[in-house]
């Protein structure tokens, strides 16, 4: 029985140094490595069910077609007044038409249109009938349905950094919107601001298409998702690898000027760098590829912004193709990093944060915090446990051990 005992607790106990990596790291974080696939999609359009007459959700995806995206987000007005029967109507099209186009994924979202317009994706009828008319609970409804909430237009709205920062629960906001981009994420804006004060915020942009736009028109979001499923953007959305490039009409299409791949000591848009100790100061790895893909222009600038300060700037002028790493050092932490480049039409790429050291603990998922934990009672535990019954097993060997002869 003791061997058998002790067989169980060892094999234990080896099960948990095998998941250490798991259960004490940041599962959520990003790399190079990771396994992914960028898609092309406009975040913000509307249709007949509410002001995007005469476009019908086909007419949607027959433009982002023509303008070589992989996915649409349908986002309609609605409000706790849009009753059931017009929710479900608007709801069905969308798969319909998702059904009938494979080469298109058509996501079901709404614009929540109060004083304050909230992008809603991810769910379905039957969570949007328990949104309230006050924001704040419609956005924690969101995300306690599984879903993902972003402001809209912010500039728009006449929306100051205390109004978003005073929400909970928001992944983002449009930094781009109808072909303007918000003066929010200029460096040293209210992005700046609000990242600085611990909110994890990333920028999506739409085209918010009505009447005359099309899908696609102006911009596009690139999303890193797991897989080009519904499930795989809206996780790829959560997770924040997200970056978006304005676009240009080329022979009858838009199509996005730049593309951008932009990392941090390996690590992706969207994520957090864990320091292995508490350092003041850290040397940062930049890795910045950035190309024109449409259009006869070159590289204007390149701003490297890091705590609401462009803390390098690269001039171009001669080239479409930019690939380097930067070394930086005497990085405080907790810090972040964000690229901003434009060509000499001036057009924009804007990338999501990648965050470095005690932001980081702020905006872990509190989950991790109780998975780790209990790894470590785990592994306490059965750790005391083994040594107890190897001892107890010495000691009953040696008193019963036969004398010499």
């Amino acid at each position: 029985m003791g061997r058998k005992l002790l067989m169980v607790l060892l094999i234990s106990l080896l099960f948990l140094i095998s998941i250490k990596d798991f259960a004490t790291s940041d599962s959520n974080n990003l790399h190079l490595s990771s396994e992914g696939i960028w898609l092309k999609g406009d975040m913000h359009m509307h249709t007949i069910f509410s002001d995007g007459a005469p476009n019908t959700v086909e007419d949607r995806v027959q433009q982002a077609r023509k303008n070589g995206l992989d996915f649409i987000i349908i986002t309609d007005h609605v409000t706790a007044e849009t009753d059931r029967k017009t929710l479900i109507a608007y709801y069905n099209a969308v798969l319909k038409v998702d059904e009938s186009n494979p080469d298109i994924t058509v996501l079901w979202g709404f614009e929540w249109t109060y004083r304050w317009h909230i992008l809603g994706y991810g769910l379905t009828p039957d969570d949007v009938e328990l949104l309230s008319e006050n924001i704040q609970e419609a956005i924690t409804a969101i995300n306690n349905a599984g879903g993902i909430a972003f402001f809209a237009h912010p500039d728009w709205s006449g929306a100051s950094y205390n109004d978003l920062y005073v929400l909970k629960g928001l992944r983002g906001f449009e930094g781009f919107n109808y072909g303007h981009m918000e003066s929010f994420i200029r460096p040293g804006g209210e992005w700046d601001a609000l990242l600085m004060s611990g909110k994890n915020y990333i920028i999506i942009g739409g085209s918010d298409a009505h009447g005359s736009e099309e899908a696609g028109q102006w911009g596009t979001t690139f999303v890193y998702c797991p897989n080009a499923t519904k499930k795989g953007i809206i996780e790829g959305l959560k997770r924040g690898c997200v970056y978006f490039s304005e676009s240009i009409p080329i022979n009858g299409s838009w199509r996005p000027v730049f593309r951008l791949g932009f990392t941090v000591n390996g690590t992706l848009m969207g994520q957090t760098i864990m320091l292995s100790s508490e350092e003041d100061e850290v040397t940062v790895n930049l890795q910045i590829n950035l190309s024109i893909v449409e259009g006869k222009s070159f590289i204007h600038t390149i701003s490297i912004i890091s705590n609401g300060k462009i803390v390098k700037s690269i001039f171009g002028g001669t080239s479409s193709r930019f690939s380097s790493d930067i070394l930086i050092p005497h990085v405080k932490v907790p810090s972040y990093f964000r690229v901003i480049a434009n060509d000499t039409n001036g057009k924009y790429v804007v990338s999501n944060p990648i965050f470095i050291g005690k932001f980081a603990a702020k905006m872990e998922n509190p989950a991790n915090n109780i998975l780790r934990g209990i790894y470590l009672f785990s592994f306490l535990l059965i750790a005391i446990a083994s040594i107890a019954v190897i001892v107890k097993h010495l000691r009953n060997k040696s008193k019963f051990q036969p004398p010499s002869t």
